[in-house]
């Protein structure tokens, strides 16, 4: 499996990779909520912007949905975190 390149970036919390996963929603990609649980920070329709993606070593079964891949993303609240996110969770918005 490849290396990971795990970054930190002045002005932004968070680490995280720019790098994107073959296959996955592109980087820059407006994004909103899906899949919300009780207890999660964001629930569904808010919005966010992809800054990059990872692969699983295989893909994985979440609430019936195949996951091959995590997201990391900037939520439009909170501009200046980077956060992680399952695939399943989110759905890019088609402008």
């Amino acid at each position: 499996m490849k290396e990971i390149n795990l970054i930190t970036e002045e002005g932004l919390e968070g680490t995280f990779t720019r790098e994107q996963f073959k296959g996955a929603i592109p980087n820059g990609t407006k994004v909103k909520k899906v899949n919300s649980q009780a207890n999660d920070g964001h629930q569904d329709g808010a919005l966010a912007t992809i800054v990059g993606s990872i692969g699983t070593p295989k893909p994985i079964e979440v609430q019936g949905i195949t996951v091959r891949c995590a997201y990391f993303v900037i939520w439009d609240d909170m501009p200046k975190r980077v956060v992680g996110v399952s695939e399943h969770k989110l759905e890019a918005i088609n402008n």
